[in-house]
This record gives structure tokens, sequence and C-alpha cells, in this order.
């Protein structure tokens, strides 16, 4: 059976990233799951005790630099039939590393016996500091699910929820984007550097500038890509909403207004960047 195929077809809550502390990694693990899952490379297994097994894949690298990601899942089904997956472990490496020998370098597995059926139980963290963007951002109410054989786990549909309410807060404000904020609206658009170049009608060199500097110009060109991720992130979800004339003045008004309008319709929730 193609596990990773059948992860591919799981709903926002039958995948997850199991919780660990904030890191730089952690964070890339969860902005980058869909990325893993979509485009991983499936390399080999490990069966567990009754109905889990932990299998190893290969994901290239999204903008086709560097060595791409190797992730360990932690499969749970009953009769052949998925059930849930939890992200449990990622590292950078040469892609001819073996399945075997990823699988002994990551994070221990866990033989519990796991039951029939899946219940989690939701465990809230209130004003939580979770790492996105380069930046820590306090979520006021953070939702983990903790899976039957004690496995703590962000579920695919917090992730979502939680950078949607980012990317929002990325999008309306008048402040330059940072790389790390270009990467992180990539990552959960699934927008390649070739789609931003050609949308901005610019050569991927200069791209390559940005991400070296750091800083993509405080100009006009950095406002018309927050509004484009903006509408790919909302747009759809507002339909036919009419923008007052007034808002469309300028992109610096627009945006705030698109902010507001977003928290306003329940798209996104309101977070802030924690204050050093």
């Amino acid at each position: 059976m193609n596990w990773l195929e059948q992860i591919r077809n799981l709903l926002p809550h039958q995948l997850a990233v199991e919780h660990q502390p904030e890191t730089p990694r952690y964070s890339r693990a969860r902005s980058k799951l869909r990325h893993i899952v979509n485009r991983g490379t499936y390399l080999g297994k490990r069966e567990q005790k009754e109905r889990t097994l932990e299998i190893a894949v290969w994901t290239p690298p999204e903008h086709g630099r560097g060595t791409g990601y190797y992730c360990c899942f932690r499969v749970y089904f009953k009769d052949d039939e998925l059930l849930c997956a939890v992200l449990f472990a990622s590292m950078m490496e040469p892609k001819n590393l073996p399945a075997s020998v990823l699988l002994n370098l990551l994070l221990p597995l866990q033989n519990q016996k796991i039951s029939m059926e899946i219940t989690m139980k939701t465990l809230i963290k209130k004003k939580y500091p979770y790492q996105a963007a380069g930046r820590t951002w306090i979520i006021p109410e953070f939702h983990l699910s903790k899976l039957p054989d004690g496995t703590i786990a962000i579920l695919e549909s917090e992730i979502n929820r939680i950078h949607y309410a980012i990317a929002n807060e990325i999008c309306g404000n008048k402040e330059g984007l940072t790389k790390e904020e270009l990467e992180f609206l990539c990552d959960i658009t699934q927008t390649s550097f070739s789609e931003i170049a050609d949308y901005l009608g610019i050569h991927r060199s200069t791209l390559t500038k940005w991400r070296t500097t750091g800083q993509i110009p405080k100009n006009v060109m950095g406002l018309v890509l927050k509004k484009w991720f903006w509408f790919k992130l909302f747009g759809q979800k507002l339909g036919q909403r009419k923008i007052p004339i007034a808002q469309l003045r300028d992109e610096v008004r627009f945006l705030s207004f698109a902010k507001a309008e977003a928290i306003e319709k329940n798209l996104a929730e309101h977070v802030e960047i924690m204050q050093a």
C-alpha cells in the first residue's frame, strides 16, 4: 500500500505535526507540511505494534535549491484504512540517506498499542508564543490534540487557522516584507518564486538578491505582493463583496481595509507580534 498517497488524501483534521518546543525547525515543519506531503517521495516504513507504523519521506526543496527535507510520519490505521498521520520528525540531509538510517536517526519510535478508533482530546493554551515568518506571535487561544498513545500534536486545520491569521497581519500592515515573511507567504499559499517573478515581471535573479539581503524593497512592489497574497488567501471567500471607493485610493489604505474585513468576516483572527 502507498501510505504517502493515502496521507495526501487526509483532511486537515486528520493530518498533524507533533508538538515540540518552539524552534525555527519546528516552525518550518508546520509551514511546509502540505508541501512535504504533496511533493514527497516514499522511502520506506517500519511497522509498529497493532495498527500503527512509521514511514520515511524525502521531499525536494520548494525552489530547486538546497538538500530538501527528510521526514518521518507516524501512521494510525484500522483494517488498512488510514485514520490519522502525524509528522513527528524532520531534518535536512543529503538525498542518498537510506530510509532505515533515517528512521534510526530521528526521534525514537513509540510502541504503545493504539485503539481501534482514533479519539483525540483537545488541549487549550492561552496567549501561546508561536514562531512563524521570522517572528514570535501571541496566539490568543492555541489548540493541541492528544492522541491515544500520548502524542501531543497540532492538527493541520489548527495550523491553517493560525497561519491565515498571521498572513492577514503581515499583508495588512504598511511595513516592507522581510525575506522570512515572503517565504512564509509562499509556503502557506504553495507559491513558487518563479510565479512571483512572472507576476511582477522581473528576473528570478532579482528575487535571489532580495533573499540574500533579507529585505524586499520598501516600495509599491512590496505592497503589490502583499495584495496578491492576500487575495490568494481570502479573495474567493469574500465573494462579490463591494469595496468602498475610498479604500481603493492607495495600496496601504486597501490592505488595512482588507485586514479588518478578513477579521470581521471570521476569515482570520487578530494576532499580535510578541514585544521584546
